[in-house]
């Protein structure tokens, strides 16, 4: 049953240390929100308030539009997969799915193992949950593996059984806590694909924690970056790849991470490289120091320069597969420098030691302001220093 989440609000401090500030986050019925961010951002403890394993300072968390505050992880039918899947090992994968039914649908007497064969309800009612679990493990192609104990299955079997676990109560809201990460890399590439799948066919609301901004990318629906316990910025994927923010958004999205280049306004509000325009004009904001960022593909080389343009000395190239990332340096600061990434098939023309031309259309181009706050920005008809 698909829910909406509603998050108004919400703060939290561990002492006098704050965790989270005054979050508002309105998830839709069917969504696949990530929560990213860098490590103490507070995403995890934004996910256990969620959950009600942790309780907020402030605010409030709506379920289906109902309160559920005041409600115990149990009542607020949810389901939590948790980076190190919390698995029994003593019970067999098919009795860890089970668990959660037996607790639920089982009286505290009904659940001792000398009631077993005692009593016909709970027969009735471990036949109807067997019958559940072999639905679910099917949908998961996991049924061979039901009667192992975790001791027995691999990372990516384990991954599936938590999931399983969680599916089979069928619940309002699946909360995932960096769930692939104890799994090597090519594991977590097959689980995202595994779990993108699984939220298509649910059609379930999925709120999923990482640190892997790749894994944010290629799975959500939308991205809540969190930033020193605070919302830095909600969209699609793409939004915050083409129209990041903030600086600590651009940073984060992208891989190879995106280039951040010193630059400055003059007085009439040009955008400047050194002395060279960059075709670039801020919309509002005063003269002096801004920050320019380039993603890697957007930049083009030059080896003969017809015109001004910035200058950068290639220092080396990493393969990449159908890709090569450059690495130069600034001629004018050394101190600053720039990934660019070419096919592979161009790379020949590109050698260590010798210095190139540096050019972009500055419509694609993000300025960011001494808050590094994003800047409203249009470009001039001449596009000096522009990539042709």
């Amino acid at each position: 049953m698909e829910h909406s989440l509603e998050l108004e609000r919400i703060s939290k401090a561990f002492g006098k240390t704050g965790v989270l500030s005054d979050i508002d986050l309105a998830v839709e019925p069917g969504e696949f929100l990530s929560l990213v961010g860098p490590s103490g951002c507070g995403k995890s403890t934004l996910l256990r308030i969620i959950s009600g394993l942790e309780r907020q300072d402030s605010g409030q968390v709506r379920i289906a539009g109902r309160p559920v505050d005041v409600l115990s992880p149990r009542a607020r039918n949810i389901a939590m997969v948790f980076q190190n899947y919390a698995l029994y090992p003593h019970m067999s994968a098919a009795e860890n799915i089970a668990l959660p039914l037996m607790v639920d649908r089982l009286s505290l007497l009904e659940r001792l193992p000398l009631i077993r064969h005692l009593s016909p309800r709970r027969k009735r009612i471990e036949a109807a949950i067997s019958g559940e679990i072999g639905k679910v493990a099917e949908a998961l192609q996991i049924e061979p593996l039901l009667a192992r104990k975790p001791g027995q299955l691999s990372g990516g079997q384990r991954q599936r059984v938590a999931l399983a676990r969680a599916m089979v109560r069928q619940p309002s809201l699946f909360l995932m806590d960096e769930p692939l990460s104890n799994l090597d890399a090519q594991l977590r590439v097959h689980m995202r694909d595994e779990l993108t799948d699984l939220h298509r066919r649910l059609g379930a609301t999925f709120i999923y924690v990482t640190h892997d901004q790749i894994e944010a990318m290629t799975m959500s629906t939308r991205i809540a970056m969190l930033d020193g316990g605070r919302l830095a910025q909600i969209g699609s994927p793409a939004d915050l790849y083409e129209r990041p923010a903030s600086l600590t958004v651009a940073r984060f999205i992208g891989s190879p991470a995106i280039n951040i280049l010193p630059a400055r306004l003059d007085p009439q509000g040009h955008v400047m490289l050194g002395a060279l325009p960059t075709g670039l004009v801020a919309s509002e904001g005063l003269a002096g120091p801004v920050s320019l960022g380039l993603r890697p593909e957007h930049i083009r080389l030059h080896a003969a320069c017809e015109r001004a343009m910035p200058m950068a000395t290639l220092r080396r190239s990493e393969h990449h597969g159908a890709d090569r990332l450059l690495h130069l340096d600034l001629t004018e600061n050394r101190q600053t420098g720039l990934i660019v990434r070419v096919p592979q098939d161009e790379t020949g023309q590109f050698q260590p030691g010798e210095t190139y031309g540096i050019g972009f259309a500055p419509e694609k181009a993000h300025l960011f302001g001494p808050s590094g706050l994003r800047m409203a920005t249009r470009t001039l008809p001449a596009r000096i220093g522009a990539a042709a």
